[in-house]
Order: structure tokens, then C-alpha cells, then sequence
């Protein structure tokens, strides 16, 4: 599927009212908490139509979309988490960012001024890796982390300032 201009639009606006009713149905507890996870899983999931189309980039920027995506890396539910890992490890891919340029640098700098690598380190560091939907977040994870140091080398500085993302390796892959 291939979202057009005024579609990402119509997404993104059918998704923030899931996200917003999920956060209520969070602090009010009932019924329908499972559904608005639910609900906020698929509609993650139908994002990753934006993918495809690096086209859209500038556009989900104008949107917020990198800092509410970078938000739920925060999510209790790790099921969310992973599947925003799993968004960003698709539309960060080296293939799909070398389409379109410009739209690819405004959508990694919406990424990186909303502290992505920090968000990221934080992240990994809460997911188990006994869990076989959160291992494919701590790989989706380093993949992120790859593909933003091969599109851009002098992240690697930056990153080497969180400690947690040096020791991670030699903590669990030792």
C-alpha cells in the first residue's frame, strides 16, 4: 500500500486520536484499556505504509510525527515500544532514505533533535531479552543505531557520550 499526500494526513490524524484515548483509558483504567492498546498497535502498524515512500517525510515532520513516535518508546506496554522500533528501523533503512534527500534529512533531524539516540539507549535498556517480540526490538534497535551512523558517521561521537549504549554490547553479548 502506498500512502499518498492526503492520506498521511487522514493517518496520522486517525492516529492521534487512538493515542490520545489510549493515554485516557491509561489514566482512567476500564474495559476498553486492551482495545486502545490494540487499536494503538494497528494504527502503528498502518504507519508503516510511510515507509515506502520517503516522499512523505517532510510532510509526517510538519505532523510531529518523529516526536510522537519517539514518545511512545516510553510506552509501559513494550509491544508498542517495538513496534515504534520497528517503524523508525524500516523508515530509517538505508534503501528507503537514499530516495529522496531532502525529505530524509528533514525527517532525521526531526529525529535527532527529539534525542533519539537517548530515547533509543533508554529504551533497549528496558527490554528483555528473553522475550522473543522484544529481541526483535533490541535488533531492530542496533539496526536503527547502523543506520544512522552509516548516513551519518559523526552521530558516533554523539552516541559514544551515552555510557549505556558502549557497555550494552559488552554486557549482553559477552
Amino acid at each position: 500500500m502506498r500512502i499518498k499526500f492526503p492520506e498521511l494526513p487522514e493517518k496520522y490524524i486517525t492516529f492521534r486520536p487512538f493515542l490520545y484515548k489510549h493515554v485516557r483509558s491509561n489514566v482512567h483504567f476500564n474495559f476498553r484499556f486492551m482495545d486502545s492498546e490494540i487499536e494503538l498497535h494497528e494504527t502503528i502498524q498502518e504507519l508503516h505504509a510511510l515507509a515506502t515512500d520517503s516522499d512523505l517525510y517532510s510532510l509526517a515532520v510538519e505532523l510531529a510525527l518523529p516526536s510522537t513516535l519517539l514518545g511512545l518508546l516510553a510506552h509501559e506496554n513494550s509491544d508498542i515500544s517495538c513496534a515504534v522500533v520497528d517503524l523508525l528501523q524500516e523508515i530509517t533503512d538505508a534503501d528507503t532514505l537514499n530516495d529522496n534527500e531532502d525529505a530524509t534529512t528533514t525527517f532525521l533531524d526531526a529525529l535527532l533533535d527529539q534525542q533519539a539516540i537517548s530515547l533509543l539507549t533508554q529504551n533497549l535498556d528496558r527490554l528483555d531479552e528473553n522475550n522473543k517480540d522484544e529481541v526483535d526490538g533490541v535488533h531492530n534497535t542496533l539496526a536503527i543505531f547502523e543506520n544512522l551512523f552509516e548516513i551519518r558517521p559523526q552521530l558516533c561521537s554523539t552516541a559514544a557520550q551515552h555510557v549505556r549504549i558502549n557497555t550494552w554490547p559488552v554486557i549482553h553479548v559477552v
